[in-house]
This record gives structure tokens, C-alpha cells and sequence, in this order.
């Protein structure tokens, strides 16, 4: 048996929202988006409709702007994944059967990982913080996000140089880490590494 798996689309409708409150140092945000898909009852790639929402706080400490955030995916209409099990060792049509399932099984499963729906609910929590130095020609940032669900976590920090009024050289890290056979796992061996830009404005 051989699988060949190609790119497909699907349509989504999003109603969405979002606002910024200034608390004196503090500035509360908050974004809500709800998407509205269909077919994803028969359709694997096709996420089910879910509720994506951040709450963030931001503010200015000892010069550097910091941002916390607390992201939510909630999908109401999540149901687990069935298993597959081979009922018949000895029967060639019970072995195909279970191959098949097992093959819609895993691609489901792994597409879940993608949309971010492997429970009803998943949380994470994120960190980002700049900073300029030497009147604004050098800077520094970072960021960090860990999922509360999944134990994924990646780290990204950076360095910038405006080495001149229109040229920016910036240097940055992606770490990515996961679980064994979470996407972070998979997408950290290729994805994650060193990068070395520069920007032209003009």
C-alpha cells in the first residue's frame, strides 16, 4: 500500500474583534476571532470551527517594551479520535482495512497538530520584549511562547544595527522544541537555526 498526500484548500468565514485599554503604565489588550468552516466532517485537512482568542498586557519596564499574552484555541464541537484496532490478525482483508484506518488515523492526528486542535481547548502563553540602545541605531529583542497543552516551546531572539539611515542589519535564532512526534519536535530539526539579514529602506 502506498500513500501520496498533495496540498488542497478550504474555505473559512472569521467574525472577529479586538481592543486596547490604557491602564495608567498598562495597556490591556484583547483579540477574539471565531472561524467558521465546513466539511471538515468528511475532510481531515479542514480544522473544525474554533474560537482563537489573546489576552495581553503591555507596558515599558527599565526601558525595554514587554508584552505578555495568554492565547486560547477552543473548538466546541472537538471529539477525540477513534483508535483503530485490527479485530483479525489472519485475515488480509482485516490488515487492509486496518491499514487504512490507521493511515486516516495518523494524517488526522497530525493535521490536528497543525490547527492547533488536539483537545477541546489549548493554551498557551507568550513573551515579547524590545529594547533600543545608542539612540535607536542598535536594538534588541525577544520572544517566547510555550504551549500549556502540548509542553512546545520556541525562543526567538534578535539583534538589530541600523548601520546606516537606510541599511539595517539584523541578526537572529529560531529554537523550536517539542515532545517526541509534536510538531515543534519535527519542525524544530529543520526549521530551527541562525539567520543574518539585511534591510534596505527606501
Amino acid at each position: 500500500m502506498q500513500l501520496t498526500y498533495q496540498p488542497d484548500y478550504y474555505r473559512k468565514q472569521t467574525v472577529g474583534a479586538d481592543l486596547a485599554i490604557p491602564l495608567g503604565a498598562f495597556i490591556f489588550r484583547a483579540e477574539g476571532a471565531y472561524n467558521f468552516t465546513k466539511g471538515y466532517e468528511t475532510k481531515v485537512f479542514v480544522p473544525k470551527p474554533a474560537l482563537n482568542a489573546v489576552l495581553g498586557w503591555e507596558t515599558v519596564l527599565a526601558g525595554t517594551t514587554t508584552l505578555v499574552q495568554y492565547q486560547l484555541v477552543w473548538t466546541p464541537d472537538w471529539k477525540a479520535l477513534v483508535v483503530p484496532m485490527l479485530t483479525d490478525p489472519y485475515n488480509p482483508e482485516a490488515q487492509y482495512a486496518y491499514a487504512m484506518a490507521t493511515a486516516r488515523y495518523e494524517t488526522a492526528l497530525f493535521n490536528r497538530r497543525i490547527m492547533k486542535q488536539e483537545k477541546a481547548s489549548q493554551h498557551a502563553l507568550m513573551l515579547s520584549m524590545q529594547r533600543n540602545f545608542a539612540y535607536e541605531t542598535l536594538s534588541m529583542g525577544f520572544t517566547g511562547q510555550y504551549d500549556l497543552t502540548t509542553e512546545e516551546y520556541l525562543l526567538r531572539p534578535e539583534l538589530a544595527w541600523r548601520c546606516a539611515d537606510a541599511l539595517t542589519l539584523k541578526g537572529c535564532a529560531l529554537w523550536m522544541k517539542g515532545p517526541e512526534g509534536s510538531l515543534y519536535g519535527y519542525a524544530g530539526k529543520v526549521l530551527g537555526g541562525v539567520c543574518l539579514g539585511l534591510t534596505v529602506t527606501y
